[in-house]
């Protein structure tokens, strides 16, 4: 797996340790989370959607459209962190 990249949706800052050591045994070099990190957090994607819901205040499931433009308006992005140190 040398210098490919793993994804997740949700992310714990106290699993970062575990998780470059398993990373460097197996040459990931990034992390790439669905959502932003948010005070050393990052959330579910159904987290982040139902926050979305709530806030358009709309009471139903948002379009992918919709949910694309809250996130562009919020500059609400993925978390991309390197495991390993770059040379």
């Amino acid at each position: 797996m040398p210098g490919a990249a793993g994804q997740q949706s949700d992310r714990h800052q106290h699993d970062d340790g575990v998780r470059r050591r398993f990373s460097a045994e197996r040459g990931v070099a990034y992390l790439v989370t669905t959502t932003p990190r948010l005070e050393g957090r990052s959330f579910g994607t159904n987290v982040l959607e139902a926050m979305l819901i709530a806030l358009a205040g709309t009471g139903r499931a948002l379009t992918s459209e919709e949910l694309g433009a809250m996130l562009t308006q919020l500059h609400i992005q993925p978390s991309i962190t390197p495991l390993q140190r770059q040379p």
